[in-house]
């Protein structure tokens, strides 16, 4: 924890608001929303692998 947030492995600060929000889709669990968010993983972790000089950083 740190100021007041909830640090978790790859270093994202979860406010208890975030935290909430977060629980409150995985229980909406639309077929939709679990496909789409499948994706946006998947994207996130793609870009987290590319070099630092391919991401215009």
């Amino acid at each position: 924890m740190a100021k007041g947030e909830l640090i978790t492995p790859s270093g994202w600060g979860l406010t208890p608001d975030r935290i909430i929000t977060g629980n409150a889709l995985i229980e909406i669990g639309a077929e939709r929303d679990r496909v789409n968010m499948s994706k946006i993983i998947r994207t996130a972790r793609q870009l987290k692998e590319l070099p630092k000089s391919r991401r215009g950083c």
